[in-house]
């Protein structure tokens, strides 16, 4: 399995006035993009194919993928307690003096200046998607290997947050299913913090012919690939991942001859649980269709579908001779028994 390529981050949208008033804020359209600056700590660890949850104080709002890091250099208004200089203050609603500083000293009015910072924007393209279910910020805050309640931008861990929300969202298991992949679809991008922040990078017609190709060619065959749709639906039946676009033809006896295109010979897997399964790192019982999970991979965030049922929508399940000959090589002592190998 590989390895995760890109990090996942907490992005923290605050909706109308900020309740500290050390600066004047963002403008945050957090479905298409996130604005920041250097002055926000990990602003300039944040790259290209990361993965990032937006949550306000309370709850998860969406999950994105960075297409794209843009920055310009610019002024920023920063206010500051007249009295000692900090920039920690915060608005009295109901009293005055308005504005009380960290330190105790009240003031009507703030001190001002005007800084010269770098202004990042992530952009999402089209990637950002809601989490149809209420998933509470602090099982986002759970999964920080460093929690620090003043950061903005705050690192998670894959692994942990992956078993935390994971089987809740899984969109997220997809562009996690991703990030574990060799970035064949997103390469670095040698400019993508170079400084023009007006400029939108659209792909070349030709890196998206490439990349639907690479993508033809890890889903299988597609008259294999379409009958197992009809079949059983179209989902990963593991993950039960809608996002059909990563769902590839799995055979479960390897491919020899055409007899080997039959649907019961085939399941439909998200493209990581396809690895997993080739691996034997993933097996089906294929007298329960319960799905099991490698010690190896459950502690590499697979734990939850481990024990899980095969989600089909027909009693027609798969041809149980081949899982069983499946089920035995992975239930086999030794990892490095050999392996059918895929020629989907």
């Amino acid at each position: 399995m590989g390895t995760v390529r890109g990090k996942f981050w907490a992005l923290i949208v605050i909706s109308g006035k900020r309740q500290y008033a050390g600066n004047a804020g963002y403008e945050d359209d957090y479905a298409k993009s996130y604005p920041y600056d250097s002055d926000v700590a990990n602003s300039k660890r944040v790259s290209r194919g990361d993965i990032v949850l937006l949550r306000d104080r309370n709850k998860l709002l969406g999950v994105a993928r960075v297409e794209r890091v843009t920055s310009r250099e610019g002024p920023k208004k920063r206010y500051r307690c007249p009295h000692c200089g900090t920039a920690t203050i915060r608005e009295r609603k109901t009293l005055t003096p308005r504005w009380r500083c960290e330190k105790g000293h009240l003031f009507d009015v703030r001190s001002e200046e005007t800084v010269t910072v770098t202004k990042y924007k992530a952009h999402f393209w089209e990637t950002f998607r809601s989490p149809g279910t209420l998933i509470p910020a602090s099982e986002i805050k759970s999964t920080a290997p460093r929690p620090n309640d003043q950061q903005s931008i705050e690192e998670l861990e894959p692994d942990r947050l992956m078993n935390t929300i994971g089987a809740r969202m899984p969109y997220l298991a997809s562009l996690f299913a991703d990030a574990v992949q060799t970035r064949t679809i997103l390469p670095y991008d040698a400019d993508q913090h170079s400084g023009n922040a007006q400029a939108e990078h659209q792909p070349s017609a030709q890196r998206r012919d490439d990349v639907l190709r690479t993508i033809r060619v890890r889903r299988g065959q597609k008259a294999f690939r379409n009958r197992l749709i009809k079949r059983y639906g179209p989902k990963c039946m593991v993950s039960g991942c809608c996002l059909v676009d990563i769902v590839e033809a799995a055979h479960i006896w390897p491919y020899r001859h055409s007899s080997n295109n039959r649907a019961e010979n085939g399941l439909l897997l998200r493209s990581d649980l396809h690895t997993l399964f080739d691996l034997n790192h993933l097996g089906i019982d294929p007298v329960s269709f319960s799905v099991h999970i490698s010690p190896a991979a459950r502690k590499a965030g697979y734990e939850f579908f481990h024990g899980s049922i095969l989600q089909m929508n027909t009693d027609r399940g798969p041809n149980r001779s081949a899982l069983t000959s499946r089920w035995d090589a992975f239930i086999r002592p030794t990892r490095d028994a050999v392996v059918p190998n895929r020629n989907d």
